[in-house]
């Protein structure tokens, strides 16, 4: 008969530094391949205290930060990709800041927002195109303490001044007048002067919507679409097919440089009853 010999019996001092180094290699393994993290604090430059719902991008992922200002992001597993990249924050009430990365660390120096009270003028549909309004407005923010530019990107009558990509804007003669022909330009220059940018987006009073597609127009008792003392009709506020319409227009002026969405309008009309 045959017998095997079994090896000899490990001491616990023996089984421990096993385990260690099992652990260590089975902790390398799974880092392979896999994302590092990228944590950071975004601050109030001025209280130093945690700003909680920053806004904070690295290329094209975006995060908010946590009721203790912190951020995170998985980062490529390759470090080299980190570097000369940034991390941009920004917060309402706040200017614009960035942090700058390197391939020898994924821990990312504090951001700091510096507080920025906004006093703004306000360009409507046409006034954003009239080359005489839009420099009256920047001749008044160079001598006095305005900072900022409130500029229709739908506005009351539910026009678009610029090339806009949302599709509907074009199916229900949205786009039928163009005061803008480069937007992103306009913003750009603007942004350089370093004026704050707000984006003006009328919500639920849109005519042109509501005539468009009368199955979302609020109506009067009748069944007639209502309208306004303006003689212009509403969309339902209760109707998500509007919802969406007006975040993709609002997803697009975010993408084009604006530091701010402004929503109008947000709201039922306001008539006697005795008129519906």
């Amino acid at each position: 008969m045959m017998h095997l010999q079994c090896p000899p019996a490990r001491t616990s001092r023996q089984l421990s530094r096993f385990f260690l180094a099992l652990t260590s290699l089975v902790g390398a393994l799974l880092m392979t391949g896999h994302a590092l993290a990228l944590d950071g604090l975004v601050l109030d430059g001025d209280a130093k205290k945690p700003l909680a719902g920053a806004m904070v991008t690295l290329g094209d992922t975006v995060c908010l930060t946590d009721e203790q200002g912190r951020y995170h992001f998985d980062a490529p597993t390759d470090k080299s990709n980190l570097e000369g990249k940034q991390v941009l924050a920004r917060a309402i009430g706040y200017g614009r800041a960035a942090a700058s990365l390197n391939a020898a660390t994924t821990t990312v120096s504090d951001i700091l927002l510096s507080p920025q009270r906004v006093n703004g003028l306000y360009l409507s549909f046409y006034g954003i195109g009239s080359k005489v309004l839009r420099n009256k407005a920047l001749d008044l923010i160079e001598r006095t303490p305005l900072n900022a530019l409130v500029i229709d990107i739908k506005g009351d009558r539910g026009m678009i001044p610029f090339p806009s990509r949302v599709q509907l804007s074009k199916e229900i003669g949205g786009r039928e007048v163009t005061t803008v022909r480069d937007m992103p330009g306009q913003l750009q220059a603007l942004k350089a002067k370093g004026i704050y940018l707000i984006a003006r987006i009328v919500v639920f009073k849109d005519d042109l919507l509501a005539k468009a597609k009368p199955e979302l127009a609020v109506k009067r008792n009748n069944g007639s679409l209502f309208r306004d003392r303006e003689g212009l009709s509403w969309v339902e506020p209760s109707s998500k097919e509007v919802w969406a319409y007006n975040i993709d227009i609002a997803e697009e002026a975010a993408a084009m440089g604006f530091d701010e969405i402004q929503f109008d309008y947000v709201r039922f009309p306001d008539t006697p009853m005795k008129q519906l």
